[in-house]
């Protein structure tokens, strides 16, 4: 009897922990952050910074009919948006623009050792150019 108790109290103790793949609900709401950016954005990269601060590399179509830009976010570990990510006086909405007012499309993200981060993807510098490498490096936190 003793040792059946035993049993499911350690089979019960996982589940109040919620189920591994189960949506964390202290991140955002109900474990889904949502940044809304421009009018159509999409993620192409994610890394989790020491601290828990999560950085999410996309690309932005502010107009659904282009330029698309390469857009930065920086999540607190709770999931908001970091105000102070590309702002200096902390009144940001967690989110830069690294391309510069070039078209872009996103697709890589690295943090350095120091700290700094590495954004890359395809860059055409004009609307009927070429797209080549872009590389962008952001000062990290």
């Amino acid at each position: 009897m003793l040792g059946s108790l035993a049993c499911c109290g350690l089979l019960a103790a996982p589940a109040a922990l919620g189920e591994p793949g189960a949506l964390d609900s202290a991140f955002g709401s109900g474990g889904v952050a949502t940044v809304a950016a421009g009018t159509s954005s999409a993620g192409a990269g994610t890394i989790v910074q020491p601290g828990g601060d999560v950085i999410v590399e996309g690309q932005e179509d502010a107009s659904l009919l282009g330029p698309i830009y390469i857009t930065a976010t920086r999540l607190l570990p709770s999931g908001a948006p970091d105000p102070c990510f590309g702002s200096t006086s902390c009144t940001g909405n967690g989110t830069v623009d690294v391309s510069k007012g070039q078209t872009y499309s996103g697709a890589a993200l690295a943090q350095e050792s120091n700290g700094q981060l590495l954004v890359a993807g395809a860059i055409r510098a004009t609307a009927s150019g070429a797209f080549g490498l872009g590389v962008v490096r952001l000062v990290g936190k």
